[in-house]
Formats: C-alpha cells, sequence, structure tokens
C-alpha cells in the first residue's frame, strides 16, 4: 500500500493507494497462555476504479499450539475455513469491510468442496456445520460478520485509513471477537498517531481503551446478543476490561509492519480473559502483486 499523509480541509489524512507488492504476515493469537494459534496470511491491494479499496486475501495452514488441528471437530472447521480462499474484500476509505467481491467464485468453490467434506466427514455435527456454511456463503452479511470473528480480519481491517487529526482524539467503537463463536465484545477506544522515525522506519498509532457494554459479563459469557441476564436473576456483573493496541506502519508506503496488543475480559466462569495477538509482516516473502494473484488463482 502506498499512502500519503496529506491536507485535506486543513487535517492531515493517512490516504493509500494501490501497489503491486504482496505482502505475507505472520499472525499468532495466544488465549490466556493456555492455546496459541498462529499461521500466515498473503495480503496484496488490488487495482479498482471504484470507490474505497479492493483486497486479496489468501490464507495459509492454521496451527493450533504448532499442530495442524487434530480433533475431527476442528479440522472439520480448519477445513470449512480453507473454502473461502482466495478472497477478494471491499472496503471503503478507511479499510473497513464493506463486501465481498467474488462471491461468484466462492459458490462455485463450495459447489466443489462441499460433497468432498460431506463424503469424508460423518454425523450430525458434520451435518449440521455443513448446512451453517452454506447459509453463509449464501449471504453476504452473515459472511462478512463472520470473517470479525478472525482476529485478522477484526485487527487488520479495523478502519486505521482515511483519519483526519481531529479523529484521532475521539471515542471510537471498537468490536472484537473475545468469546469464541459469540457475539462480538464491544470497546471503546481513543487513538494516538505518534509521527517520528523509529528505528524501524515506522509511524506508530496507539490505541487504548475499555469494554462498553449494556450486556452483564454473564450475558457475554453465555454468547448472548442481548442483557437479559439482570432480567432473569435480578442481578448480574458489569462487564468490564480493556484493550490496547499497537499499528505499526511503514514511513514509506503505510503499508503495515505490524500490529500487537492485547484485550481482557472479566468472564465470570472462569478467572478471566486475556487475549495477546501479533500480526507481523514477513518481507522475505514479498512478491509481486500480479505474480501472486495469477498463482493462486491457477492452483485453486
Amino acid at each position: 500500500m502506498n499512502a500519503e499523509l496529506h491536507t485535506a480541509n486543513g487535517r492531515r489524512v493517512l490516504q493509500i493507494r494501490p501497489t503491486d507488492i504482496c505482502r505475507t504476515y505472520g499472525v499468532m493469537i495466544r488465549f490466556d497462555d493456555k492455546t496459541r494459534i498462529h499461521y500466515e496470511t498473503e495480503v496484496s491491494q488490488l487495482p479498482d476504479a471504484e470507490e474505497g479499496f479492493l483486497f486479496l486475501v489468501d490464507r495459509k495452514q492454521v496451527y493450533i499450539n504448532n499442530h495442524a488441528p487434530d480433533l475431527m471437530i476442528d479440522r472439520l472447521a480448519d477445513d470449512l475455513g480453507k473454502c473461502l480462499y482466495p478472497l477478494e474484500l471491499r472496503t471503503d476509505n478507511e479499510c473497513r469491510l464493506t463486501a465481498i467481491a467474488n462471491k461468484n467464485a466462492l459458490s462455485k468453490r463450495w459447489v466443489q468442496q462441499k460433497e468432498k467434506l460431506a463424503q469424508y466427514y460423518k454425523g450430525q455435527l458434520a451435518q449440521d456445520a455443513l448446512l451453517k456454511m452454506e447459509a453463509i456463503l449464501g449471504n453476504e452479511g452473515s459472511l462478512l460478520l463472520r470473517l470479525k470473528d478472525d482476529w485478522f480480519y477484526s485487527l487488520f481491517f479495523s478502519g486505521i485509513y482515511g483519519l483526519r487529526s481531529h479523529d484521532f482524539r475521539q471515542k471510537t467503537p471498537l468490536e472484537l471477537p473475545v468469546v469464541p463463536y459469540g457475539p462480538l465484545l464491544k470497546y471503546t477506544v481513543t487513538r494516538e498517531i505518534t509521527e517520528q522515525h523509529t528505528e524501524s522506519q515506522c509511524l506508530i498509532i496507539n490505541c487504548k481503551g475499555r469494554i462498553e457494554e449494556q450486556r452483564s459479563a454473564e450475558d457475554i459469557a453465555m454468547k448472548r446478543s442481548a442483557p437479559i441476564h439482570k432480567t432473569l436473576h435480578g442481578s448480574g456483573t458489569g462487564a468490564e476490561g480493556e484493550v490496547e493496541i499497537r499499528y505499526r506502519l511503514y514511513h514509506k508506503d503505510f503499508g503495515v509492519r505490524s500490529v500487537t496488543g492485547f484485550c481482557s475480559f472479566n468472564d465470570p466462569a472462569e478467572t478471566g480473559r486475556r487475549i495477546t495477538f501479533e500480526i507481523y509482516h514477513l518481507p522475505e516473502k514479498d512478491k509481486l502483486a500480479t505474480l501472486h494473484r495469477q498463482s493462486i488463482l491457477i492452483g485453486k
């Protein structure tokens, strides 16, 4: 991503433009120091005449505690996830996800893969998962929401571009997938941009904030989308937690070098939840975006 920090109506703005570089990112998520998930994702920006931006994303093998998934339910989830890639995504000018650009290709790929998966995975659980996946792929809004259950998408496409200087002083809502398979958890953050030449030649954006939820901690732990625990039981625990995220962007083009941080939640069913995350550029794996697109489309 090429970019400019320029003036618009007297206010400075982070602005990006297409570039022909495909970057590979390592992604690592740690859950309470007990479970670690990591994988690599290739991201390139595609030329497009419409408003906003178009990205091509191709995720590689997912590992749980340094091993490929071995439990049946984990293998099934992994194989279902692979059906999504390669994925073309549209964003607005702030790089927030707005649409799936290759919906037709996804549908054709699913038709080819679902029969193979149905033959390999047996039982009611597998049948239910396949039906749910088909329903999600048939509804673009549902698919975009499910993508946000992936930490990479929630962090990488959180909307840090196209912002004016005063935007960095305002409180901003941020939703994160803290509880797996549950509704996203709402935080409110303030962002501060540090325009300085670090040793890594990066511009830094710091985000800090706290949970801002109407749901109680019990509602969140029970994966409820509405605040009903107090109504049912007469009382509840207020949801508490904090989040800190640091974005490092290359000075030369404002492409993402890394995203690091943590978030927490006072889960009443446990001693609390703490998730730490890292997204880091692997420059030795850079390639031309045009060649990247040709190779994965030929391969898939």
